[in-house]
């Protein structure tokens, strides 16, 4: 009888002891929850931050020095008092005001495949880019100078002129030395990049690609043209 009884009590001790251990791994495992929650909280928070940061991007509106002829962003709004702008690369007075409509980010895309024109060009214009194209060479290069775009998506093989010719003869022009122009190509050749930053392309992208993922890219060429975010 003794024994049973120590026996049950130690049963006891054991179960309490149980208990008292799934307790606390249950209270470990909330607080990891918790902490896992607020990471991704905070995770999600910095993401959204930096994605409005860039999309903000193609929403600035720019407008032609016509001093030095290069496109230049505006963050005031028609309405507010005219003669307030100065461009920041030649520190000329731009003029502003009700009469003068303020463009939006500006993409030239040269490229000779119609069909990779036709699926990415209408998802930038719904984030607020207006969007160019030109399907050679030359009409790209004619068409980046009456525009003035704020960046340039050229592809490298194209008939007469390849993407390389076009990069190399717009950097030639004085106008074009700040615009960010992004090579596309389709060749697995490690070489094409390094042959891209000789011609003066700011940096070269792999086909193919998501047309989503060329919006977040654009965000972040043009916000790292003019700086990082402020916060």
């Amino acid at each position: 009888m003794p024994g049973g009884k120590t026996s049950a009590g130690s049963d006891k001790c054991r179960a309490a002891w149980s208990r008292w251990r799934q307790g606390e791994a249950q209270a470990e495992r909330d607080q990891r929850v918790r902490e896992l929650l607020e990471a991704a909280v905070r995770v999600l928070g910095e993401g959204h931050d930096r994605r409005a940061y860039e999309e903000g991007a193609a929403m600035t509106p720019t407008i032609i020095c016509p001093y030095c002829q290069l496109p230049q962003p505006v963050m005031k709004k028609p309405s507010d008092p005219p003669g307030e702008v100065s461009c920041p690369n030649c520190g000329g007075v731009l003029p502003w005001g009700p009469e003068v409509a303020a463009r939006p980010t500006t993409v030239l895309w040269i490229d000779d495949d119609r069909l990779v024109l036709g699926t990415c060009a209408p998802v930038l214009e719904r984030h607020g880019y207006r969007v160019l194209v030109a399907t050679d060479g030359a009409a790209g290069i004619a068409t980046a100078r009456q525009e003035r775009p704020d960046v340039i998506l050229l592809d490298v093989m194209m008939p007469t002129m390849t993407g390389f010719d076009v990069c190399q003869e717009l950097r030639a022009d004085p106008t074009f030395q700040d615009t960010p122009i992004i090579l596309l190509t389709a060749l697995e050749d490690a070489g094409v990049g390094t042959m891209g930053k000789k011609a003066g392309a700011t940096t070269t992208l792999r086909k193919p690609f998501d047309p989503e993922y060329i919006v977040e890219f654009l965000g972040t060429v043009l916000a790292r043209k003019s700086g990082p975010p402020r916060r």
